[in-house]
């Protein structure tokens, strides 16, 4: 070292000073941990420490007498050209090179420094040469760069939100994809503005920040939180937040990862709204059975009351102050019946006399009824195409629909309005429904009853079918919709409502249409001479006052009667009978063996029987034998003509043989 350096002596400078300097140098190229080289001032090798030949895999003894750019990259040359002629420092930091003499290295980073000496006369004399290995520490800048992409990567790949941001400043310092898509907000926008502050409601901040109190003990907490987006709406999110705290244990950071609840709580609103419906139909049901059970005992009660009442005014020497009593007996019997049929319609158990209808033949027939009784500020249209096809029903009870709706729709319009009446083939909203190219194939016929009206709200809408519901004060009794939704039921149809408050209602009915062997009833004996008969009736009744009525009645018309009080009683007196029974008229109801069991052994016993039931309601005993129960069937309480009708319809018309035959194949 001191060859090189021995003519730089400073002026004032002894010998022992200049001794002292080399020997520091000497020293420090001896232990430094980075290459350090003395060149020239054409880049030749004067001296080269340890650190740096081992970086060439090489002794320093070898480079002396060797130029730099044999060993090292000449890459460099014309970079360390630039920086001689300007006479200033060169300085390159993690520069990537490769060393000619060992390609296998590979890349490697190094620091590089030049420093030029310039002799007295501002010349270069020669340069030192610094060399640092920083491949190690580049390798864990790219890990640590790799992971932060990978990092970045793995969070814009969720679907919850992450956000991180000082509480101290309300700067964000972190956030992703998710948070960025959901809020609306850019980057620059997240990065300026204050959170969460800018996020949340003071409600909900009121209560983040009670939880970041929590979760600064705790270490994480659960909250819920709707987040106010750009364009001013809000989601619903469920956050795990965390808190990131300082050396002095206070929060620096917290860290919130959200979860879009939005799916869950509508999916929690429709499981309420499903449980709800639930109840309601649990409760619905409830009422129904206890209906049917009550509508059972008053029928069988107000047979014996009617049927008596209009024997005795058939009397003709019943006086005039006797038949008036009669007479109010008689009416209120049946409007007893009447409110007796409304509650079996709603527990969807009133027996149903289903014959073949066209349901626009039925709405044109009742236009005349209904003008009659719509005011004059109301405008009332029909639209009942002809074409349709027939449904399998029973005419009272949907004669019922239509005008329990149509008065609905006009007491929902005190102040006039319109009122339209609608028949159409197929479900409403089925596509193609009422343009079917051939209607008759459509399995449903829609009744729909619109009107101009105040509109239904949610809270009605949800409870409008329950009994007793009525939102006509002390005058209304619940009964007409309930009845509706009964009678649809039980013919095997749905109700829809469509409402909206002050723009009207609309009631869609749709009807199963009839099969295509379905026969319609055939005309109805008219005289008292065609009710009458002389074949044998095989009478099977449990309650004792109308099996006693009842038999009194057909012995009256010319009847033979064969009594019994159950099923298992009326095979035995089938069974014993000598001559032939023409007809089973059963109950359907009977303790041990109902009508349906009964029935059916016995057909076995004797194929050609014809027969009848009667019933107050239908429990399901019958519900399978739909043809059955369509054709041979007269509801409690009936009068005396409608039982002598029905006997002689069973005993003669093409329904009841096509009842039979179907039962008989199994249907």
């Amino acid at each position: 070292m001191s060859d090189q350096l021995g003519d730089r002596t400073e002026p004032g400078q002894s010998d022992t000073d200049r001794e002292a300097q080399v020997k520091i140098l000497d020293q420090i190229f001896a232990h430094s941990l980075d290459g350090l080289v003395l060149l020239d001032k054409d880049y030749n090798f004067l001296r080269v420490n340890e650190s740096d030949a081992l970086s060439c895999n090489r002794k320093a003894s070898e480079f002396p007498g060797h130029n730099h750019f044999e060993f090292y990259p000449s890459v460099l040359k014309e970079e360390f050209d630039e920086a001689k002629a300007a006479k200033r420092i060169y300085k390159r930091y993690a520069r990537p090179f490769e060393f000619p003499d060992h390609p296998e290295w590979g890349t490697t980073y190094w620091d590089l420094g030049l420093v030029p000496f310039l002799d007295a006369d501002g010349e270069i004399e020669f340069f030192l040469f610094t060399l640092k290995d920083v491949t190690e520490q580049k390798d864990a800048e790219n890990r640590l760069r790799e992971a932060k992409d990978f990092f970045d990567t793995a969070l814009d790949a969720q679907l919850d939100t992450f956000f991180l941001f000082e509480p101290s400043t309300g700067k964000a310092v972190r956030w992703n994809q998710a948070f960025r898509e959901i809020s609306g907000y850019s980057d620059e926008e997240i990065e300026r503005l204050p959170a969460p502050a800018s996020y949340y409601s003071p409600r909900d901040l009121e209560r983040a920040s009670a939880l970041l109190e929590e979760v600064t003990e705790q270490g994480a907490g659960t909250i819920e939180l709707d987040l106010i987006c750009k364009d001013g709406s809000t989601v619903p999110f469920e956050y795990r937040a965390s808190v990131l705290l300082s050396d002095q244990g206070e929060p620096e950071y917290v860290v919130s990862i959200g979860r879009d609840m939005t799916e869950r709580r509508m999916a929690e609103e429709e499981r309420a709204k499903l449980e709800r419906e639930y109840f309601q139909a649990q409760k619905v049901e409830s009422i129904g059975r206890l209906a049917g059970g009550i509508a059972h005992d008053l029928n069988n009660l107000l047979t014996p009351v009617n049927c008596y009442s209009e024997l005795l005014l058939g009397h003709e020497r019943i006086g005039t102050k006797e038949r008036g009593m009669l007479e109010g007996i008689l009416n209120a019997g049946e409007r007893a019946r009447d409110l007796v049929r409304q509650l079996l319609a709603f527990s969807k158990k009133q027996p149903l006399e289903r014959q073949a209808l066209c349901l626009s033949q039925m709405v044109r027939n009742t236009e005349k009824l209904l003008r009659r009784t719509i005011r004059a500020d109301i405008s009332f249209e029909i639209l009942a195409p002809e074409g349709l096809p027939r449904i399998l029903a029973d005419r009272s009870q949907i004669e019922q629909v239509l005008l329990n709706l149509a008065v609905n729709a006009v007491e929902a319009m005190p102040q006039g309005g319109e009122l339209k009446i609608e028949t159409a083939a197929g479900k409403p909203g089925e596509p193609g429904a009422v343009t079917a190219a051939s209607p008759a194939a459509c399995p449903f016929v829609t009744l729909t009853v619109r009107d101009t009206g105040h509109g239904i709200e949610e809270h009605v809408r949800s409870q409008m079918f329950e009994p007793f519901f009525s939102t006509k004060g002390p005058q209304g009794t619940g009964l007409g919709l309930s009845t509706v939704h009964g009678i649809v039921h039980q013919h095997g149809g749905a109700i829809e409502v469509e409402s909206e408050v002050g723009r009207g209602t609309a009631f869609h009915v749709s009807l199963p249409t009839s099969p295509a062997e379905a026969i319609p009833d055939g005309p109805a004996p008219g005289t008292p001479a065609e009710m009458t008969g002389h074949e044998t009736v095989l009478l099977a009744e449990d309650n004792d006052s109308v099996r006693v009525l009842t038999s009194s009645i057909l012995c009256s018309l010319g009847y033979q009667v064969l009594e019994a009080k159950d099923g298992v009683e009326a095979l035995a007196t089938l069974e014993a009978h000598d001559g032939q029974v023409h007809l089973l008229l059963s109950d359907v109801v009977m303790p041990g063996m109902n009508g349906n069991q009964l029935l059916h052994q016995a057909l076995a016993r004797q194929p050609d029987l014809r027969v009848l039931f009667m019933s107050g309601y239908l429990d399901g005993s019958v519900a399978e034998e739909s043809d059955l129960a369509s054709h041979a069937l007269i509801p409690k309480p009936f009068s005396v003509k409608d039982l002598a009708r029905k006997v002689r319809e069973v005993l003669t018309g093409p329904a009841a043989r096509a009842a039979i035959a179907g039962l008989r194949q199994g249907r």
